[in-house]
């Protein structure tokens, strides 16, 4: 008798990025190398100061933290800093108006959001799994908690 083989599907469109060692990917390392490799050439130079300044920063641009690399939330802070962050409610400019960000209508203090379409939503965060690496029953876990989360779903809810 032939036994049925589980196979998993994954979507090709999902970007889940894929790390070489804990929550370092391959360009990282080789930033790290290059980092590093300056350092090197800077002790041998006598710059011991300038070398020390940049070993140091370069450390703590790479320490881990819960939700990626340190220097992905500097990244993420500058993009904050020079892009736009005014707009207005009651405006003619569509450029300026909050409008053309969302149709939010309030955000209650449960976290529910409320839209102008008569919506609610809630934020979730969902963390990233690597299905390849898995085990069947573990895939099989994740799988099985992902739709009972969705059961608890309402006929009229949407997902988005």
């Amino acid at each position: 008798m032939m036994k049925e083989k589980n196979m998993r599907i994954i979507p090709k469109k999902i970007r889940v990025k894929n790390t070489v060692w804990k929550c370092y990917s391959m360009p990282d390392i080789l930033i790290a190398l290059v980092m590093f490799a300056i350092i090197f050439i800077l002790i041998t130079v006598g710059d011991w100061i300038i070398a020390a300044i940049i070993g140091l920063s370069t450390v703590i641009m790479f320490m881990p933290t819960p939700d990626g690399i340190f220097y992905s939330y500097i990244i993420e802070n500058i993009k904050f800093i020079v892009c736009k962050k005014k707009y207005i409610k009651n405006t003619e400019s569509v450029k300026e108006s909050i409008n053309t960000l969302t149709s939010l209508k309030g955000l209650k203090e449960n976290g529910l959001i409320e839209y102008d379409n008569g919506f609610f939503g809630r934020v979730i965060k969902v963390g990233q799994k690597n299905f390849g690496i898995e085990d069947i029953v573990q895939q099989n876990l994740d799988i099985n908690y992902i739709a009972n989360a969705i059961k608890l779903i309402d006929a009229i809810q949407i997902l988005d």
